[in-house]
């Protein structure tokens, strides 16, 4: 049988190498692991890993709610199947990637959110692996009563008007085909 603190330690190596797989910088992979930034680096990566960024990681909260509708529509998808998975009781590290996978799975057609800006909206939303306060919540629109985000600050940042009901409103093909998730489209077709 395995020591618990050495299946605790590979399970945690293994976030780390699924978060590189998935295009995590070092740092992201670091911080939300608990592993040294030097170890994950001698682990899994190599000069010449591709994929593998190194420069600064994003940090405006206000991204999420101001880049587009796409943006903010995949957001708040992402940050559901986090929460969902979260609520089944799992450690934040496993919510994240398996949550991420989720998205991928779901918006691999057209991906808006990284790895690292999945990490990043986490922090925002619930202050995991940071020292700043939480400064996006979610709501739910009183139309359509889907779950968005927004700021918790008293400036509205954005029209405010919940994205998914701005997208049913206009019914824009473009942007219809884009959030359709990819699993479904096969199977419509």
């Amino acid at each position: 049988m395995i020591p618990d603190e050495k299946a605790r330690r590979w399970r945690t190596m293994a976030l780390a190498r699924e978060a590189i797989e998935l295009g995590a910088r070092v740092s992201i992979a670091a911080a939300f692991t608990g592993l040294p930034k030097y170890e994950v680096q001698r682990l899994f990566c190599d000069t010449e890993t591709p994929g593998v960024s190194s420069g600064r990681q994003p940090w405006s909260a206000g991204w999420y709610l101001t880049e587009s509708v796409v943006v903010e529509i995949q957001a708040a998808y992402f940050y559901a199947c986090f929460r969902q998975i979260r609520e089944l009781g799992y450690p934040a590290a496993d919510a994240l990637v398996s949550g991420y996978k989720n998205y991928r799975r779901n918006f691999g057609h057209d991906p808006r959110l990284s790895f690292d800006r999945a990490f990043e909206l986490i922090t925002h939303v619930e202050g995991l692996w940071s020292t700043k306060p939480p400064c996006l919540m979610t709501v739910v629109c009183h139309a359509c009563k889907s779950t968005r985000l927004m700021l918790r600050a008293d400036e509205p940042v954005g029209t405010g008007e919940c994205p998914f009901c701005k997208v049913a409103r206009t019914r824009n093909a473009w942007m219809l085909k884009t959030l359709v998730p990819s699993q479904s489209a096969e199977e419509a077709d």
